[in-house]
């Protein structure tokens, strides 16, 4: 399953979970006007002319709060869903299957080759991806370093250490998140 499948289903899952959450935020909301109407009720009924003006200023402070309150828990909802999609992604990464682990890591590669040029150069890789990745390594070129805690993907450097290529599936997420975020948020919340 290719990134942008794995990205897909979890945008849809993400979707999904935002429109639940987005529903308790609204009821959670409709249930502070309700309250803050109440209140403004109460307030009315104790005196009739000063009264009802620091109602107005009650009612309109208490709804200011509770569209503030609603904002708050909209913001935290939409906060938490990015949260979980970045994790279900990074995760979707992780569980990548054999096949398209080999082909992201022989992708990889060339991109380095590339990089290093003639240069000879070292790879590290997670426990997962290590045979598959010393495979790939020795096809190209290079050295294999042996594994480092990590999602998957590689990081690459020269021999003398003065070049380092960071492509961790996490780096390579976090690169893509951060350039893409506006546009993840726009689908998943509109």
């Amino acid at each position: 399953m290719g990134l942008e499948k794995v990205t897909e289903e979890i945008l849809e899952k993400g979707k999904a979970e935002e429109t639940r959450l987005m529903a308790e935020a609204r009821t959670e909301g409709d249930r502070y006007i309700v309250e803050a109407q109440n209140a403004a009720k109460q307030v009315l009924s104790h005196a009739k002319s000063e009264a009802q003006e620091r109602a107005k200023r009650l009612r309109v402070q208490e709804l200011s709060i509770s569209y503030v309150e609603v904002k708050k828990i909209r913001l935290n909802a939409e906060k938490e869903m990015l949260d979980k999609v970045h994790e279900e992604t990074l995760n979707g990464l992780r569980g990548m299957s054999p096949e398209d682990s080999k082909r992201m890591l022989g992708a990889i590669l060339s991109k380095v080759r590339l990089e290093l040029g003639d240069q000879p150069g070292k790879a590290w890789s997670n426990q997962k991806e290590a045979a598959t990745a010393k495979a790939l390594c020795t096809e190209a070129g290079l050295q294999y370093g042996g594994t480092q805690e990590c999602a998957g993907g590689l990081i690459v450097e020269n021999l003398d250490g003065s070049i380092r290529y960071d492509y961790r599936y996490e780096t390579l997420l976090e690169d893509i998140w951060n350039k893409k975020i506006k546009e993840v948020a726009d689908i998943l919340f509109g």
